[in-house]
């Protein structure tokens, strides 16, 4: 009985010489299928090791040093050449802003009232007539002249209309005046007309100040007339003041004390023109050494 099983399991083993795996596929197809995946895996080792041969490679190292100082260079003089074009630019709109400001002073200045439009009349020499109100001046701290410390005094001035059925001031930065050395907080004296007066000057739709840093009050509260910077909405609010959209930088003489020596806006295109000649310079410095050193390590 059992001799008859062994010949029946022996005949079985002959008749399926491969025998499935446990998981259902032949032999020789598993081995295939190994043998596929260890090849692919062979090639794709051999192309990163030639990758890293190739960038390993003397040539290719030395290419690479090469390239990127020229890369350096190339952008230090696109840079600079173009930082030379900006201030060239800087240097002609400050001669266009002088040569606007002198003509705008050789015209017959305009008659500033109520209704005058203050983008028209901006940087146009303009008259103004009306009345000094004096207790409203305020001072903007930390303006120099000549290297000297001082301020600069800015007065509204209530226009005068007969027909004018509300009352309008204008803002009027008068002039510079030289602070107290020892008590930053003590205002200067100077004199002030009373009455109505009439005064010439320069519109201004905004005054050129430092950079204000932050939106903090624009006044010290131990000094509320002493002021860092100006700002015309600012100036309404706490004065309770109805203001025109334009101010005025005096030019007509007084006898009040206060100098007038305005930097006139637009001056200084000749330092642009200097910084635009430096940066070209060192623009063409960079090129003639980056060209010399290319031909010096040509073989």
């Amino acid at each position: 009985m059992v001799c008859k099983q062994d010949e029946k399991k022996q005949q079985h083993r002959e008749s399926d010489p491969q025998p499935e795996r446990p998981s259902g596929i032949p032999g020789a197809t598993l081995v295939a299928h190994h043998e596929k995946q260890r090849r692919t895996q062979t090639r794709e080792d051999a192309q990163k090791e030639q990758t890293n041969d190739d960038f390993h490679r003397p040539e290719y190292r030395m290419h690479l040093r090469r390239l990127i100082p020229s890369l350096a260079a190339l952008g230090v003089i696109v840079l600079t050449a173009a930082l030379g074009q900006w201030q060239l630019r800087r240097a002609d709109e400050k001669a266009e802003a002088t040569h606007q400001r002198q003509a705008a002073l050789n015209r017959a200045p305009v008659v500033l009232t109520a209704s005058s439009p203050a983008t028209a009349l901006d940087g146009a020499l303009v008259s103004v007539e009306g009345r000094w109100l004096t207790e409203k001046t305020i001072f903007l701290d930390n303006r120099t002249r000549k290297g000297v410390a001082g301020f600069h005094v800015v007065t509204p001035l209530q226009l005068h209309a007969a027909d004018q059925a509300a009352e309008l001031h204008v803002l009027v930065l008068r002039g510079w005046v030289a602070r107290e050395v020892l008590d930053r907080t003590r205002l200067p004296q100077f004199k002030t007309p009373e009455g109505r007066v009439r005064i010439e000057g320069l519109g201004l739709t905004d005054l050129p100040q430092p950079i204000r840093l932050s939106r903090d009050s624009a006044f010290d509260p131990q000094a509320p007339r002493i002021w860092q910077h100006l700002d015309p909405q600012d100036f309404a609010r706490e004065s309770g003041l109805p203001l025109h959209g334009l101010m005025v930088r005096q030019l007509s003489e007084a006898d009040d004390g206060l100098m007038r020596d305005w930097a006139a806006p637009g001056r200084g295109e000749d330092k642009h023109r200097a910084y635009a000649f430096q940066w070209f310079a060192l623009s063409g410095v960079t090129a003639l050494i980056w060209i010399g050193l290319s031909l010096r390590r040509r073989p």
